[in-house]
């Protein structure tokens, strides 16, 4: 990844912390359940984990990041690859056409929810470290990363549309 776009992925790390997850608690559907009509589990705002300072703030800041990386890479790319087809309509289908095109990111990372949002034909896809629950979202209908965390999984991101 060039130096420029790093920077600019730690530049909104901190904005895409502090906007993680709004939204209801009536726990209506899981993240990447295939319900075109689910939001997804959401974070209780009050519990979103804070990034903290020193040697074990920096390791969470990596842990997104890889996260982040991952997610800003992915889903772009998927989009590309399925714009002239039917779009995934499950987190199953959308890992079976990721790893087809190649884009499958590499471990401990792995693909932990999607949401098709077939109103706007746009998708959201979240990316989690398998290891430590650090996540990242990418919402496709801004075409900009979302919800990041270092721990919770993608089970805790809110897929809704922005």
């Amino acid at each position: 990844m060039p130096l420029r776009r790093l920077a600019l992925v730690a530049a909104g790390l901190p904005l895409a912390l502090s906007l993680a997850a709004c939204g209801s608690d009536d726990g209506a559907g899981a993240a990447g359940d295939g319900d075109p009509g689910s939001s997804g589990a959401v974070i209780d705002p009050a519990a979103t984990p804070t990034l903290s300072s020193g040697a074990a703030g920096a390791d969470e800041q990596s842990k997104v990041a890889g996260a982040v990386e991952a997610v800003t890479t992915i889903a772009p790319a998927l989009e590309s690859a399925v714009r002239s087809e039917t779009y995934p309509m499950s987190l199953d289908e959308a890992r079976e056409r990721i790893e087809a095109a190649g884009l499958t990111p590499a471990a401990p990372l792995v693909v932990g929810g999607y949401l098709y949002h077939p109103e706007s034909v746009e998708f959201t896809l979240c990316i989690e470290d398998s290891t430590t629950g650090a996540y990242a979202t990418y919402d496709t209908g801004p075409m900009a990363p979302g919800a990041a965390a270092p721990s919770g999984g993608c089970q805790t991101a809110d897929l809704s549309p922005r």
